[in-house]
């Protein structure tokens, strides 16, 4: 799970944030939680008098049930809501349900005050508590919130209660009603060894108090000045609890580290949004948000909050960020919520180490925005999520092809993990890409461009991560000059260089690159020598990923076909106008398997309107994965529908889809017989409703 610094004392971590965040009041008082400036009665140390149980814990201090009882839990709070007390206690909780503004405020608390005077028989009795009564209410009322904390902390991110990060989550918990807890957890339970995801969604993804004032005559009109005075105090409490996650630099952690970063950083952030509208809360925010940041990036999101709400002027003096600090100082706060960094490019930054650390390894100089990881998400999320590349694809295309197309751009593309499918990069021709790739990788080149990538061998174990003393290690599979593959036996043809082994197999046709000729660690590269017609030559040397390889007989195909045969026999075919298809020649395969695209081999009309296609495709097909027992779905269509995802392709009327179960993938070829029909797209895309 997460690499954290423990911490015994969390609790007690937890509540220094909340008290300071909170302040104290002697007396009821309005919290301002509502857009409107109204919001729920709240006393001493944010203690909401709306929550029946703390009220009770109130009045227990205010000794409404004669002596002060001593509470421990919440069964000890429930306890006194008995039949000697329960009609008092209604009596005051029918006060404080309700929404109070500072109109009412006032009004309130004299309703409260004669109450207790009514049931004290005192007319000195006050409802207001001392700093003392108040802390002794927090820490009943805290013990509650944390209770739950931990029991949905058990069912999904499994954190070690006893660290640092956990009283950062606790004391945003302490702030926050149940929705927006869950949304916490669940956000963060989409990948949950993810501890940067888990600081971003703390710091940045939680302040649903972010909107711009705004005329609601005129919905598209907005100023950049905020609605609710809430949101800076927000913003601090959030990089403060954040703060709890420290991020120091380790060297023997720093690449895990920078994979948890890069498998999120640039790629599409999206808002939440709110269940009863639909519309992304901070609506204006996120409007402004699209405007300015066309990639709409996890960078762009922080570098915009940080932008307006860190490094913003709070006056002429002092930005947010030193007003921030001096308040943990004034405080007492410890040490660490004195130095609040950001991660705005060219201000305090404290992911440069990361960065550098990745400079380092391959010796090159990228920037934090051209940084991406392939992310392996392997049996956790099911068939259809092995991993991003798709999300990757989608990404560099949209955010190059707006970019200036006579420069290239430097692109690192971690990808540490195998996943069991073969992936597929799409390069942008304005990018150079360099590809930093772990064992047993399985890479198609076919659209790659051959003199703009290049190779590196990952040596990384992250299982063995924990005990290593060194940070992983990078090797350049450049070869610099021409090697010859030389032929060892009848099918294998071998070239070293540097301690780099590359080798293929003229029966398979994949080029494989490993470490000092440890073959079963092998990077397999398909579709190799694109520039040759993906053949290795004898005269002259392919280039792809500056690897120049000829070979000492005439000539070897590098390009792999699939590993399974899919035969169509029984496909109805509709043109645009819903008759049956007299000239269509070829139809595309979607796999969602690996969400891969393939053309048919051939498709023969059988009789009017029914075809039958043919095609080679690649399956896992490794028995015990958990990929292979599940169902394969495919999606038959008259065009290679890129620009779509697999929920979208589902729902497009036009497409046939079938269906291939672990028995059927068993012997590497299947003929599904069952009827499917589809129809020509045309000019029109029609959507399922």
């Amino acid at each position: 799970m997460f690499d954290t610094t423990k911490n015994l004392e969390y609790k007690k971590e937890a509540l220094k944030i909340i008290l300071v965040s909170e302040g104290f009041s002697v007396l009821p008082y309005n919290d301002h939680a509502k857009e409107d400036g109204s919001g729920f009665l709240t006393i001493g140390y944010g203690v909401n008098l709306q929550v029946r149980n703390w009220l009770i814990a109130t009045l227990n201090e205010l000794g409404l049930f004669g002596d002060v009882i001593e509470l421990r839990s919440e069964k000890d709070i429930e306890a006194l809501y008995n039949k000697a007390n329960k009609a008092k206690i209604d009596e005051f909780y029918n006060i404080t349900k309700q929404i109070v503004t500072d109109t009412t405020i006032n009004s309130v608390r004299i309703r409260l005050n004669n109450l207790l005077k009514k049931y004290k028989g005192s007319s000195s009795a006050s409802f207001e508590i001392t700093k003392e009564q108040g802390l002794n209410i927090k820490k009943i009322v805290s013990e509650a919130i944390f209770s739950k904390v931990s029991v949905v902390n058990d069912k999904t991110l499994k954190m070690d209660e006893e660290t640092n990060e956990y009283a950062g989550i606790l004391s945003y918990a302490f702030n926050v009603g149940t929705d927006p807890r869950k949304y916490f957890f669940d956000t963060c339970n989409k990948d949950k060894d993810n501890r940067f995801l888990a600081f971003f969604t703390l710091r940045y993804g939680v302040n649903f108090f972010l909107n711009y004032q705004h005329d609601d005559k005129d919905k598209d009109s907005y100023q950049k000045i905020f609605e609710n005075s809430n949101v800076y105090g927000i913003a601090k409490r959030r990089f403060w609890e954040s703060l709890l996650f420290g991020f120091e630099y380790k060297e023997n952690r720093a690449f895990k580290m920078a994979i948890g970063i890069f498998k999120i950083l640039n790629f599409k952030y999206t808002h939440r949004k709110s269940k009863k509208t639909g519309k992304e809360i901070s609506e204006y925010y996120v409007k402004d948000f699209t405007k300015e940041k066309p990639n709409q990036t996890y960078l762009d999101w922080i570098i915009k909050y940080e932008d307006e709400l860190l490094y913003a002027k709070k006056n002429q003096n002092q930005t947010y960020q030193e007003f921030y600090n001096a308040d943990a100082r004034a405080n007492n706060l410890p040490e660490k919520f004195r130095n609040i960094q950001g991660i705005t490019p060219n201000k305090d930054n404290f992911l440069f180490p990361y960065l550098n650390y990745l400079n380092t390894l391959t010796k090159k100089d990228f920037s934090l925005d051209n940084i991406y990881c392939i992310a392996n998400y392997c049996e956790n999320l099911g068939a259809n999520k092995i991993d991003n590349v798709t999300l990757l694809n989608k990404t560099l295309n949209e955010k190059f092809e707006k970019l200036e197309a006579n420069t290239l751009y430097n692109i690192l593309i971690l990808y540490p993990n195998p996943t069991p499918s073969i992936i597929q990069i799409e390069q942008p021709k304005n990018t150079f890409i360099t590809l930093l790739v772990g064992a047993k990788a399985k890479i198609d080149c076919s659209k790659l461009i051959e003199d703009q990538c290049e190779l590196m061998y990952l040596k990384y174990d992250p299982t063995q991560e924990e005990q290593q003393t060194s940070n992983p290690q990078a090797f350049s599979c450049s070869t610099q000059e021409e090697l010859i593959l030389k032929k060892e036996d009848e099918i294998h043809f071998k070239a070293v260089k540097n301690n780099i082994s590359y080798f293929i197999n003229k029966n398979d046709g994949i080029l494989k690159v490993t470490l000092n000729d440890n073959k079963e660690n092998a990077i397999e590269l398909y579709s190799f020598a694109k520039e040759n017609q993906f053949k290795i030559l004898k005269d002259k040397a392919s280039k792809m990923l500056d690897i120049h390889l000829k070979i000492n007989e005439e000539e070897i195909s590098a390009n792999k076909d699939g590993n399974f045969d899919l035969k169509i026999n029984n496909l109805t075919i509709l043109d645009e106008n819903g008759n049956n298809h007299e000239t269509i020649t070829k139809v595309f395969l979607h796999n969602c398997e690996n969400r891969r695209i393939y053309e048919s081999l051939k498709l023969n009309q059988k009789e009017e309107g029914n075809y039958e296609s043919a095609f080679k495709i690649d399956l896992i097909l490794d028995k015990n994965s958990s990929f292979f027992k599940r169902a394969t779905k495919f999606i038959i269509a008259t065009k290679a529908l890129e620009n779509f995802n697999t929920e979208q392709i589902h729902k497009m009327a036009n497409v046939a889809i079938i269906s291939l179960s672990s028995a059927d993938k068993q012997e590497g070829y299947y003929t599904f017989t069952n009827k499917v029909s589809m129809q020509d797209f045309g000019e029109n895309i029609c959507l399922n409703a």
